[in-house]
C-alpha cells in the first residue's frame, strides 16, 4: 500500500505539462482512495488491542451511528487505571471493554469526553487538536485519589408506619460526566459495576465513605414503599449530609386511556390499568423506556417522562367520553415535567419521540 502511494505521488509530480485534465483527475482520485484506505487502517490502539474483534465491532457501530445522525466522529482509545480496579467499571458515554479499550461516537471534537471511576479523579479528555472521521486518542490514565481527599455520606431514612428502618437499602453509583454524542445519550453496555452499599442502622441513620469529589447517584428503596432517587456532588475530604428521607406507602392510580398516531381518538380502543405511585408506565409494551412516570411526593403525584420532547394539556375533570371531542382539537403544548396530577382529571399527552398521542384519565385512590 505504501509503495503504491509513493508511486502514484511520483506519477502526479512528474506529469508533463501537456497531460490532460482527465489524466490528472484519475491519478488524484486513485491517490485519494489510497489515502482514505490508509487512514482507515491507522489505528494503533486497535492494532495493540487484546480484544480486537470486540473493539472493531464497537468502531463499526459508532460509524453507523454517526452516519445515521448525519455527522460526528468516532473516538478510539484505551483507559488505564493507575491503581486497583477493573477499567470496565469506568463510567463513560461508551462501554469500556476488557483491558480498558473503547470506541464510541462523538458529536464534535470541540468538547471533551468524560471518564468517571469510584475513588479516582474525574477525567475529561480534550479532543481539540484531533481531526478526522475516526480519531485514535491513544492511552489515557486515571489517577487514584489519596484517602485523605475522599468524601463521606450520612443521613437518615424513615419508613412510613414503621419505627425501624432496617428494611431500607441505600445504593450509590458513580455519576456520568458531560456527554458529547450526536444523540446526547450514552451507548448501551452489557457490563455494569456493582453499586456501593451504604450502611443503614436500625434507627435509620446512614453512613458511607470513600467517595471521589464528583457526582454520584443514590437510590433509597424498601419493599412496599415508593423509591427515592437523588444525586450528590461530593467535595474533597468532606461528609455530605443528605438530611432525612421519608419513604411513603404508594397510592393506587387507575389509568383509563386510548392511544392514536394523531387525533381523533377512537374510544372503542379504550383500556384501563392499575399502577402505583412511583410507577413508570408505557401505554403500549413495545416501546423502549416509558411514556410517563408518576412520581409520588407526599400527597402529590407528579408527571415526568422518559424521552423528550413530550408535551401535554390538562383538559379538566371528567371522563374520556366527556372530553374526547375537546381532546380532538386540543394543542397539548405545555411541558408536563413536574406538573401535579389531579384526581379525576383528563389529560392529552403528545409523546413526540414515539410519534403518538395519548388521551388519559387518572383516578387517585387512597393508600
Amino acid at each position: 500500500m505504501k509503495k503504491m502511494f509513493v508511486t502514484l505521488t511520483g506519477q502526479i509530480r512528474n506529469l508533463p505539462k501537456q497531460a490532460t485534465g482527465l489524466q490528472r483527475i484519475i491519478l488524484l482520485l486513485a491517490l485519494g482512495a489510497i489515502t482514505e484506505s490508509t487512514a482507515g487502517q491507522s489505528l494503533p490502539t486497535l492494532e495493540d488491542s487484546s480484544c480486537r474483534e470486540a473493539l472493531e465491532a464497537k468502531i463499526e457501530r459508532a460509524k453507523n451511528t454517526v452516519e445515521r445522525y448525519g455527522g460526528g466522529h468516532v473516538v478510539v482509545g484505551r483507559v488505564v487505571l493507575d491503581g486497583p480496579g477493573d477499567p470496565r467499571d469506568v463510567n463513560a458515554q461508551m462501554e469500556i471493554l476488557p483491558g480498558g479499550y473503547f470506541a464510541g461516537e462523538t458529536k464534535d471534537l470541540h468538547r471533551p469526553i468524560a471518564f468517571r471511576m469510584h475513588q479516582y479523579a474525574p477525567l475529561d479528555i480534550e479532543l481539540k487538536g484531533f481531526s478526522g472521521n475516526v480519531v485514535d486518542i491513544g492511552t489515557v490514565h486515571m489517577k487514584q485519589i489519596p484517602s485523605s481527599k475522599l468524601a463521606g455520606l450520612k443521613g437518615r431514612i424513615e419508613l412510613e408506619g414503621e419505627k425501624e428502618a432496617t428494611a431500607a437499602t441505600v445504593k450509590i453509583w458513580v455519576g456520568r460526566g458531560p456527554v458529547n454524542t450526536p444523540h446526547n445519550g450514552s451507548s448501551p453496555r452489557k457490563y455494569w459495576p456493582e453499586p456501593i452499599m451504604a450502611e443503614v442502622r436500625k434507627d435509620g441513620t446512614v453512613s458511607a465513605s470513600g467517595f471521589s469529589a464528583m457526582k454520584y447517584n443514590c437510590s433509597v428503596t424498601a419493599p412496599g414503599y415508593v423509591d427515592r432517587s437523588f444525586s450528590v456532588s461530593f467535595k474533597p475530604g468532606q461528609v455530605h449530609d443528605f438530611g432525612t428521607i421519608r419513604l411513603e406507602r404508594p397510592v393506587q392510580l387507575v389509568l383509563s386511556y386510548v392511544t392514536a398516531d394523531k387525533p381523533p381518538f377512537d374510544l372503542a380502543q379504550k383500556k384501563q390499568v392499575v399502577v402505583f405511585g412511583g410507577a413508570r408506565w408505557k401505554a403500549t409494551p413495545h416501546i423502549k423506556g416509558w411514556d410517563l412516570e408518576f412520581k409520588q411526593r407526599g400527597n402529590d403525584i407528579l408527571f415526568t417522562y422518559f424521552y423528550a420532547p413530550c408535551t401535554y394539556q390538562a383538559l379538566g375533570p371528567g371522563t374520556l367520553e366527556e372530553m374526547v371531542t375537546f381532546a380532538n382539537r386540543a394543542s397539548a403544548d405545555e411541558n408536563p415535567h413536574g406538573r401535579r396530577v389531579e384526581n379525576g382529571f383528563v389529560y392529552i399527552i403528545h409523546q413526540k419521540h414515539y410519534k403518538r398521542w395519548i388521551l388519559l384519565q387518572v383516578e387517585i385512590k387512597e393508600k
